[in-house]
């Protein structure tokens, strides 16, 4: 199963891959309300052959830089995006939380923020260990302590201190829990059902995966087995709120930390297609 997207933006991604056991019709969908139509009708042999589920997130993209909305004057290029746009349903009406960590909290639990506490993006102050790395002159993160960079161009040194100095504004008070406009940032608890939980325990035997930006573990749920615990089977994730650099960062593979060098959305979207290749 070979199955590329492609969103040159500079949010991440956070890719949720459920393959079922089952082998499915990978043909293109001529009429997806029927389709959906036909999952729901217990008469139906399709009501009996669970799909297979990828659920894609792009942190922060507005509607206005994609094409299938006719919003925005200079949209990206997102041909993929566009042919799911055309075969399946676009909604005009959207309440959001629009920040990173709720949004994902509430799409993994199905409930409000103020119900599960992950109000705001999880801060700094509350995270478990993580390598510290400390700051270039251009105000970025220092990478010299990463291995075989000696090859890779020099856009891996890119300058994001503009970045980190408009995040960091945030948590001007990260001294002081009570104070600041973020006064009770925390991740998502451990006793909170989620999606792949559900996935996971049900009769069509799925198998889970998320690979891109998780941003939802702290020193109260497990941090680097976060995702494990939230019930994937399968993790390739960054924790924080964004990669050291585009060009190197550090990747918790199921737990373990590893040194990742390359351009991070496309090692995304490899890690991605490799899990799928993996799947029955």
């Amino acid at each position: 199963m070979m199955i590329r997207i492609k969103l040159l933006s500079l949010g991440l991604l956070l890719i949720l891959l459920c393959g079922c056991g089952r082998e499915q019709d990978k043909g293109p969908v001529s009429d997806p309300a029927a389709s959906f139509m036909a999952l729901n009708d217990p008469e139906s042999d399709s009501a009996n052959t669970p799909p297979n589920i990828l659920l894609i997130i792009a942190d922060d993209l507005g509607v206005e830089q994609l094409a299938s909305f006719g919003i925005g004057a200079q949209p990206a290029v997102t041909p993929n995006l566009d042919q799911l746009a055309s075969q399946g349903m676009s909604f005009l009406n959207v309440w959001s939380q629009p920040i990173c960590s709720p949004t994902r909290a509430t799409l993994l639990t199905g409930r409000y923020g103020f119900r599960t506490g992950v109000g705001t993006a999880t801060p700094g102050k509350v995270h478990g260990d993580y390598p510290e790395l400390a700051r270039a002159e251009n105000g970025g993160p220092d990478l010299s302590g990463f291995d075989n960079l000696a090859d890779k161009p020099l856009e891996v040194y890119e300058n994001l201190g503009p970045v980190f100095r408009v995040f960091n504004t945030y948590f001007a008070n990260d001294d002081d829990p009570a104070d600041g406009p973020f006064p009770s940032g925390y991740g998502l608890p451990i006793n909170e059902y989620t999606l792949p939980e559900i996935l996971r325990s049900s009769a069509a035997n799925y198998s889970t995966g998320v690979i891109g930006k998780w941003h939802l573990g702290d020193n109260r749920n497990g941090w680097l087995q976060h995702p494990g615990n939230a019930g994937f089977d399968y993790f390739s994730v960054n924790m924080l709120n964004q990669p050291e650099s585009f060009y190197a960062w550090y990747e918790n593979v199921n737990g373990e930390l590893e040194q990742r060098t390359g351009y991070t959305p496309e090692q995304k979207v490899d890690d991605a297609i490799d899990w799928l290749d993996e799947q029955k």
